[in-house]
């Protein structure tokens, strides 16, 4: 698995991209049923072939950054892009157990600080614990 890492982030990292467009760069069937569906793929994707070889989260604060995308794409589908975006969160604090304590605080502080749409508090639960 490990000499297939670069090509699965690749992919990933492409998977993740792709959800910046804008309302009007994709069909309307895409916005409300398939964002959710969407995140979860790529979730799943690195929680069980990225995470177990490299414990890095530059996948999951790249999508984490594409919150705001995500939550003006998914319509009337919300929670799900929210619970989604959570359990991203979730894996960030997973991951983040093996890096080092400073450059993860710098990264949290900064995801935190960007937040316009409230859908990163367990990064701030996640910061407030490692404040203690």
């Amino acid at each position: 698995m490990g000499d297939e890492l670069p090509a699965i982030t690749a992919t990933l990292k492409e998977r993740i991209d792709a959800l910046r467009g804008s309302r009007r760069s994709h069909p309307r069937h895409w916005l409300h049923a398939e964002v959710g569906e969407r995140i979860g793929y790529i979730l799943w994707s690195i929680e069980v072939l990225v995470l177990p070889v490299s414990p890095t989260v530059e996948l999951l604060m790249l999508l984490l950054e594409r919150d705001g995308d995500l939550m003006e794409q998914c319509g009337d589908d919300h929670w799900s892009v929210q619970m989604k975006l959570e359990t991203a969160a979730e894996l960030v604090a997973k991951a983040m157990k093996s890096l080092p304590g400073h450059n993860s605080r710098q990264t949290l502080e900064r995801l935190i600080a960007e937040d316009r749409y409230g859908t990163r508090a367990t990064l701030t639960a996640m910061l407030v614990k490692t404040s203690r």
